[in-house]
This record gives C-alpha cells, structure tokens and sequence, in this order.
C-alpha cells in the first residue's frame, strides 16, 4: 500500500514538474512565440493595491475599454488600446516590463493579461471588477 502511494506521489510530482519547464522561444522584438513566458505574472488586485503600483511610477496604465468609455473618464495616465481593434499589435511594440491593465468589469482586462503576458510583459496588475472599483475607492479620473 505504501509503495502505491509512493508511485501516485511521484508520478504526481513528475507531471507538475513538466508543465513548469520553460519552453518558449524569444523573436527579435521579444515577442514569446512558442508558450507564455514562466517567469511572467499576472496579479489580480483592487484599486488601494494599483493606486500603489501606479505611484511607483515605473508602470504604464492600458485602459482596454471601448473609446467612447475611455473618453467619459480614464485613470490619470492611462493609454487607450481597445481590445476588440488592434491590440495585439500595438502591445507588441511595448517597452514595458510592468503594466496595469483595466476595463469596465475585469472581463476584457483578464483576457488583454493573458495576452500581454504572451508578449513578454514580465508583470501585469489586473484591476479586479474594472473601472467602476477605481471611481467607487475615490481615486482621481482624467477626461
């Protein structure tokens, strides 16, 4: 019994270990190509938690809502790429190493970490139930 136990363990382990390798692949312009980089991470947090990320200063702030939504009100700083237009290509072209993402409820956001996380970001904060969260805490909103 013990050594059945032992087996599932180690098989366990064997097969957790292979899906931690990292495999991918970096293009020129640093563009993952092959899987997700292992190294990056996505943090799903609120908006005390991105106010603080945001002062840091070394963060650049993706509002991934439509352009009718961003112009209404915005996070102070944030630039607009619409998820449903050209993102893909223009997050290729980023310099960051560390973005914020956002959108009206988190929905559009956790799929835009996904891909930025795809393209080499190292570090993305998602801000959990979107813009709303952000207005509600009573943080500033530029127009």
């Amino acid at each position: 019994m013990l050594e059945r136990i032992f087996a599932i363990f180690l098989s366990t382990f064997v097969i957790a270990s292979c899906g931690n390798s990292s495999n991918h692949k970096q293009t020129k312009a640093g563009q993952a190509t092959n899987s997700y980089k292992s190294e990056s991470v996505v943090i799903h947090t609120n908006a005390d938690s991105i106010s603080k990320v945001i002062a840091s200063k070394d963060v650049i702030i993706i509002d991934v809502r439509p352009t009718e939504k961003y112009q209404e009100g915005h996070i102070p700083g944030a630039i607009h790429i619409d998820l449903t237009e050209d993102f893909e290509d223009r997050i290729k072209r980023l310099e960051a190493r560390k973005v914020v993402v956002y959108c009206g409820d988190g929905r559009r956001s956790l799929k835009a970490s996904e891909l930025l996380r795809k393209y080499g970001i190292d570090t993305i904060f998602n801000l959990k139930d979107g813009f709303p969260t952000w207005v509600e805490a009573g943080y500033p909103v530029e127009r």
